[in-house]
């Protein structure tokens, strides 16, 4: 080979080498979600893809609320840690590690999740970032009217159902009464 060719070579490998920052690491975290939809209190997975972490990285997801995590359910990490008063999860992530999985029990509503990661790059920049993809979960309600004002006629027998499940917070198909419901049923109990 030519020797003006070799020294070229290193020398444009040298600089490249010595001037921080001049390769960037890339540095991406993705989130899947189910497509479909889920009903309350049913417990589903959440890949989370990272890569180009340098040696190790931290995910840090924020559960939507009246969702809860699954204590000891994260696969391929070295340490989780889940803050159950404000619903975050921290997991620590090797660099070789690709596919990360954890599980959660869905709430009573459709919900949003929101993630962030940090890691160094190989001159120990710190690298921050949002976590990409997916980020709603998307709850199938189930028309609980169906069963006490499908014929448009509340009995009182029905009224102390319904009564009865929104006190003592009974779900029907995994569904919560609100105050606007049994407001509801009573509406449709006092015109009929």
């Amino acid at each position: 080979m030519n020797q003006k060719y070799i020294i070229g070579l290193v020398a444009v490998v040298l600089t490249i080498c010595l001037i921080p920052g001049a390769v960037a690491d890339t540095v991406t975290v993705t989130r899947d979600l189910p497509d479909n939809e889920l009903n309350s209190g049913e417990t589903f997975l959440v890949t989370i893809n990272p890569t180009g972490f340098f040696v190790m990285g931290t995910v840090e997801e924020v559960l939507p609320e009246g969702y809860s995590f699954v204590v000891g359910s994260a696969q391929n990490v070295d340490r989780e840690d889940y803050d159950f008063s404000s619903r975050t999860l921290e997991l620590q992530i090797d660099s070789e590690v690709t596919n990360v999985t954890y599980e959660v029990i869905a709430g009573t509503e459709t919900g949003t999740f929101t993630g962030t990661y940090a890691t160094v790059d190989s001159d120990a920049n710190p690298v921050l970032g949002s976590i990409t993809g997916d980020d709603t979960v998307i709850i199938s309600i189930p028309d609980w009217r169906e069963k006490w004002l499908g014929d448009g006629v509340v009995t009182t027998e029905e009224l102390q159902e319904v009564i009865h499940y929104w006190l003592d917070d009974i779900p029907i198909d995994g569904y919560l009464l609100k105050t606007s419901d049994l407001q509801e049923v009573i509406s449709c109990w006092l015109s009929g």
